[in-house]
């Protein structure tokens, strides 16, 4: 990834009481194909909450085939092996599902994260 940029309002930061959806719309442009597969492009996202855009962003990149990947990385490690730590419970967030939760409890003094 290359040239990647954000920017958010105020009002993105913004929490209330009842859970928010958020729309993302994305739009992707300059794109290069390898054949039939691409190997790069650039995109632009759009963050939308209540129908108003309240942050943006976007970025180039490119791609590489399995085997330049497989060269670039010569037997380097692909995994920190760092385990993740337990989401908050969902019910504190306003979710049933525990996989709609990408929060964890803050990390207690001294402990790692």
């Amino acid at each position: 990834m290359r040239d990647m940029f954000f920017t958010a309002s105020a009002s993105a930061f913004e929490v209330g009481s009842a859970p928010t959806d958020v729309e993302l719309h994305t739009v992707c442009h300059d794109i290069v194909r390898r054949g039939r597969t691409i190997s790069g492009m650039r995109y632009e996202v759009s963050v939308r909450r209540d129908g108003l855009t309240i942050a943006t962003g976007g970025a180039g990149f490119s791609c590489t085939s399995p085997a330049a990947y497989r060269r670039l990385r010569d037997g380097r490690p692909t995994a920190t092996g760092h385990v993740l730590p337990a989401p908050v419970d969902p019910a504190e967030v306003g979710h049933s599902n525990p996989g709609h939760v990408v929060l964890a409890a803050p990390a207690e003094p001294g402990e790692p994260r």
